[in-house]
């Protein structure tokens, strides 16, 4: 008999000490001897013996029903009742608690040998039962079959979640039904229904297999392709005691089979339409197949290639290393699970050699390991480098936030700058100025938005000021609930008092963007994501985040999530470019590495702590700056703007923003004529002799872009200075010039002081300067 650990609790002294000694003599330990049920409960907890001799009726305020049952609810452990006698309703309570058997006193020491062994049997059988079952369920549930198991009857006992998926029945809804009533096929041909296989297994005893494809109709009527297969369950004795369908979706197959073809087809056109050249080696170092850039980068036409050493194709000083990387990527195993690049010196069919780059990757095929070789030449690799980093500047969904963005803002414009204009006109005192100050905050609050969504979709001109970062975060935070979801808990704290940094604050929001949207998609169930600021001081002799960080004080952001975590070698590379582990089309792999390059541009660090399945958090550190953060400029009233005596030509495609210019300058002095784009424009000054000092242009117009209007007038008008108008930053603004501030800029949504302001700045700087707001 197995030496148990007992726990005894017996209400009577002296029949706790015969139990104790009973129970020694019979090779087991006691671990503990109560006379009460709420120290019998603490001790079980404690101690966690493997077996409690329970006394119905004990002291105190709980019974040893009571307690068994309380002990039951933390942990599994087998309770044998020990009583003399009891009432019928302790007797029925006791049962419900099941026990694992009774004792009653007076008792022999052979009967506590025989109720003990039960019990530990019993218990022990339990458990294994309920670990066999837990496994078949896991089995049966994770499989990628669907799965439908029936008794002898027909009746459905089990479905996996893959066949409640494609019959639209749930296990809670199908248990007990007819397996004809949730498994409903018809003929794919005939549509009529298909035999019943169920019946014929359940009959014969022998498995069958699906004839063909056929249609399952699914509980809300929809159709689905299957292939399936009915099998008889059998107990030990071979008896059929039910059976098992197993079906898959055969429409996926279709399309996977179909997929695949097409994938051979692409594969082999890639092969041969690849622009770099592609060489096929076997074991041997002989070539296997070559496709027709080799042939034209070597020279060799393709069956002076094959059967070749590859190292043909190599110059003779780099052979011998090249022979030595092919067969030790060959042999080594470690190696195979990645591609491997050299620069070498490839030597073509007239004995010219040129530089070369060569990607080794390995293939598996029936007939063993081959090695793929493709090779490019520097200048053709640095060509590639520059259509990689254009096509890393194209956001498709940046081009769709501009364009809404451009109209936005020339609404916003106008109603910024009437308002504005309004209130200049009605006072203070003026029983509507309350009303028009929040309608213009509102209008500002507007404008603010629009621009959180150029900077998060577009690339912005860095604009970097001193600004607060705790005001940055808080801005931020409004937008992220939307971005997140519901399923996703938001928690922000920040540190008292304002921490001040010196970047872009578009910059930095996308950044608490692309960290938080990270983290949302680490917690596709739900979580915690948990945004932080903090000033630390950063020792010189500590640990510091960042090796490169140097001592004194820093702005630290911290975003936390309770995600899915990273292991070392994903930590590794995600500030790789491209880099992801998220499926096709769920994600560009350039979400962190954008985050780090505007840490780094900023002057920044930071530092990634993550556990597998235990969260991830990222720390950001900028330099923390000890100056005043600025005061937002107060707006001077219309009579206060600078004046002016200049003529000025407004070209502008929106009616309303055209109207509020023209009235905005006017008031400040200056001639203005106008037109609703450039041809308009380009017509006027054809018969317009007079001077000229300004050209004020918006950027997208129809007919002309205002690029081409500036180009054209500055070339009929030498010294006509130009101040571009904008709702956004398209690629076309790159090219003005901004980048290297050659240009003037006025961005939309502007306010008439602005406008007057920046009017009069390019009227009055020197030639070759500019300015960007």
């Amino acid at each position: 008999m197995t030496n148990a650990r007992v726990l005894v609790v017996e209400d009577e002294a002296v029949v706790a000490m015969d139990i104790e000694h009973r129970l020694i003599n019979l090779g087991h330990t006691v671990v503990g001897v109560t006379a009460r049920g709420e120290e019998a409960v603490r001790l079980a907890k404690e101690l966690r013996p493997d077996l409690i001799l329970m006394d119905i009726h004990l002291q105190g305020d709980m019974d040893g029903v009571t307690a068994a049952e309380q002990i039951q609810e933390c942990f599994e452990v087998p309770v044998v009742y020990v009583t003399a006698h009891a009432d019928e309703v302790t007797i029925q309570r006791a049962k419900i608690s099941g026990p694992f058997g009774y004792v009653l006193k007076p008792f022999d020491e052979r009967e506590l040998r025989t109720v003990i062994e039960m019990a530990l049997y019993k218990h022990e059988a339990d458990r294994k039962l309920r670990a066999s079952e837990r496994r078949y369920a896991m089995m049966l549930a994770s499989i990628a079959d669907a799965v439908i198991a029936t008794d002898i009857q027909g009746r459905v006992t089990f479905l996996n979640r893959v066949a409640e998926k494609l019959t639209g029945w749930s296990l809670a809804d199908a248990t007990g039904r007819a397996v004809a009533d949730v498994f409903r096929v018809v003929d794919e041909e005939t549509r009529q229904p298909a035999s019943d296989a169920v019946d014929r297994v359940l009959g014969e005893g022998v498995a069958v297999e699906g004839a063909g494809e056929r249609i399952l109709l699914r509980s809300d009527g929809r159709e689905v392709v299957i292939d399936d297969s009915v099998s008889p369950i059998r107990d030990e004795q071979g008896r059929c005691t039910g059976v098992v369908l197993v079906f898959r979706d055969a429409t996926e197959k279709r399309r996977a089979e179909a997929e695949l073809q097409r994938t051979r087809s692409m594969l082999e056109q890639l092969f041969e339409q690849s622009p770099g050249a592609i060489v096929v080696v076997g074991r041997e170092g002989n070539i296997r197949r070559v496709n027709a850039e080799a042939e034209r980068v070597f020279g060799y036409r393709r069956e002076e290639m094959l059967g070749q050493k590859v190292e043909l194709l190599v110059r003779d000083s780099t052979k011998e290393y090249h022979a030595r990387l092919r067969e030790g990527y060959m042999v080594n195993p470690s190696t195979r699970s990645m591609a491997i690049a050299a620069e070498i010196s490839g030597r073509r069919k007239d004995g010219s050699e040129f530089p070369a780059q060569v990607l080794l990757a390995p293939i598996d095929t029936p007939e063993g390991m081959l090695v793929l070789s493709i090779t490019t030449d520097r200048t053709e690799r640095r060509l590639l480098e520059e259509q990689l980093r254009q096509a890393q500047k194209m956001d498709a969904v940046g081009q769709l936030a501009g364009g809404v963005a451009h109209d936005f803002n020339n609404l916003l414009t106008i109603i910024i700058g009437y308002t504005r204009m309004v209130l200049d006109g009605v006072g203070a005192d003026h029983p509507w100025y309350g009303f028009l100050t929040e309608a213009y905050q509102a209008a500002e609050r507007a404008a603010d938005l629009t621009r959180q969504l150029l900077a998060f979709s577009r690339k912005q001109l860095l604009q970097p000021k001193i600004v607060d970062l705790n005001q940055v975060l808080a801005h931020t935070t409004k937008m992220l609930s939307r971005l997140i979801g519901e399923q996703v808990e938001l928690s922000v704290s920040t540190e008292v008092g304002a921490l001040l940094v010196k970047a872009d604050p578009g910059q930095l929001e996308q950044v608490i963007v692309n960290l938080a949207v990270n983290a949302r998609d680490a917690m596709p169930a739900g979580g915690r994501l948990t945004l932080a600021t903090a000033c630390v001081d950063i020792g010189g002799h500590g640990a510091q985040p960042a090796l490169e960080m140097l001592p004194g004080r820093y702005a630290r952001l911290t975003v936390n999530d309770t995600g899915c975590g990273m292991d070392a070698a994903i930590k590794a590379r995600i500030f790789e470019p491209f880099f992801t582990t998220k499926g096709v089309g769920e994600g560009t792999g350039l979400g962190l590495a954008t985050v780090y390059g505007i840490v780094k541009q900023t002057g920044g660090h930071i530092d990634v702590v993550s556990k597998v399945g235990k969260g991830t958090t990222f720390s950001i550190y900028f330099p923390a700056l000890e100056e005043a953060l600025s005061r937002e400029e107060t707006q001077p009233r219309l009579t206060q703007l600078p004046q002016g005596a200049e003529t000025i030509l407004l070209v502008e495609d929106e009616g309303g923003v055209c109207t509020l210019g023209r009235e905005v300058l006017q008031r400040c002095g200056y001639t203005v004529l106008e037109a609703r784009h450039g041809r308009e424009a380009l017509d006027l000054m054809a018969f317009y002799a007079g001077p000229l000092q300004l050209l004020v242009t918006d950027v997208v117009m129809p007919q002309m872009h205002g690029r081409t209007l500036a180009t054209l007038l500055t070339a009929q008008r030498p010294g006509l200075k130009v101040l571009f108008v904008t709702g956004y930053a398209d690629p076309p603004l790159l090219d003005l010039g901004l980048s290297d501030g050659e240009v003037s800029l006025l961005m939309k949504p502007f306010t008439p002081s602005s406008l007057a302001r920046k009017v009069r700045e390019v009227l009055d700087q020197r030639p070759g300067s500019s300015s960007t707001n």
